[in-house]
């Protein structure tokens, strides 16, 4: 059933539509990745991941703040601003070399359920087209609804330890993106099966 396709989605990859292969990387290898690495550091492994999940809003963050400045986003898109973000990148990839290719991962696995989406009849090829349009790195931002509205923008004059503080934490502003690509891939597959159904 659509569960147990969701369940074994999350497992071993994001599998094409009506296909028995995966396609992408495994998201549950890559949270496991993040907890083997924290553990033999003698650290917490959920903190760890959330320290993962902080680093893919704010390298995602970065890439949302350029698509701002050309003019392809009206508003701000998060609270924090560029310079915050791409200083918690920073940091955080000095600190943990492995978490770019590992969140690279994470954007295979988001992209596939895009595919799987529109392969399943669930979008059209605009939306499958704009929704990959300059986008490097994607990874959820979904709102938290009772936070403040997003502010910020470029900002000069601080110094690169204050930005990472700043940004630190910032996923208050917004659920953690593995949460949401696991709600995703579930919700995903029923959609599908419900879509099967009433084109049968």
């Amino acid at each position: 059933d659509w569960a147990a396709i969701g369940h074994q989605d999350l497992l071993h990859g994001v599998h094409a539509y009506g296909g028995l292969e995966p396609t992408t990387p495994a998201l549950a290898d890559v949270i496991s990745a993040v907890s083997v690495r924290a553990e033999r550091a003698g650290q917490k492994a959920e903190d760890a991941i959330q320290a993962f999940n902080e680093y893919m809003v704010a390298r995602r963050s970065s890439l949302e703040w350029d698509r701002h400045a050309r003019g392809e986003l009206e508003n701000a898109p998060v609270a924090r601003t560029k310079d915050q973000a791409d200083a918690f990148v920073a940091h955080m990839e000095k600190q943990n070399p492995e978490f770019r290719e590992l969140s690279d991962a994470v954007n295979d696995y988001s992209v596939g359920l895009l595919k799987k989406a529109f392969d399943g009849g669930l979008i059209d090829q605009a939306t499958y087209n704009a929704s990959l349009a300059n986008r490097d790195f994607y990874v959820p931002l979904r709102r938290v609804m009772d936070d403040g509205p997003a502010t910020g923008g470029k900002t000069g004059g601080t110094n690169k330890s204050s930005e990472v503080k700043a940004f630190k934490g910032s996923v208050r502003d917004v659920v953690d993106p593995v949460s949401v690509l696991i709600e995703r891939t579930y919700r995903l597959n029923q959609r599908l099966r419900q879509n099967d159904l009433n084109n049968a």
